[in-house]
């Protein structure tokens, strides 16, 4: 039982990598947009990436979870490790996109 939970979490973090490297190359692209109208928008989205995902680490540990008798529960404990395996895939691309946001908040070079 124990290889089948490893296998179910092992899945959702790949599925949570996935959907983040969609996220990431979006935002990567929305910061390359904006770099020509504000001049420090690689550093600020890195910064803001940076502390977003201190954010999303935190947050993803504040995340309940079912409390699991050993030797049973099966069926909580593995929709325990399948939601935080989800969310530490999802977590790099969630902190890419804030850092994208928090870039696109600074004025730009034209004044607009």
């Amino acid at each position: 039982m124990g290889f089948f939970l490893f296998v179910f979490a092992a899945v959702a973090v790949v599925v949570g990598l996935m959907l983040s490297a969609g996220m990431i190359a979006a935002a990567m692209f929305v910061v390359a947009r904006d770099a020509r109208r504000r001049p420090d928008a690689w550093r600020v989205a890195v910064i803001g990436s940076g502390i977003a995902t201190l954010v999303v680490i935190v947050l993803i540990q504040l995340l309940p979870t079912r409390p699991v008798t050993p030797g049973s529960d099966y069926d909580a404990l593995a929709f325990n490790w399948i939601m935080l395996g989800f969310a530490w895939g999802l977590a790099p691309g969630l902190a890419a996109v804030a850092g994208a946001a928090i870039s696109r908040m600074r004025p730009r070079r034209d004044g607009g």
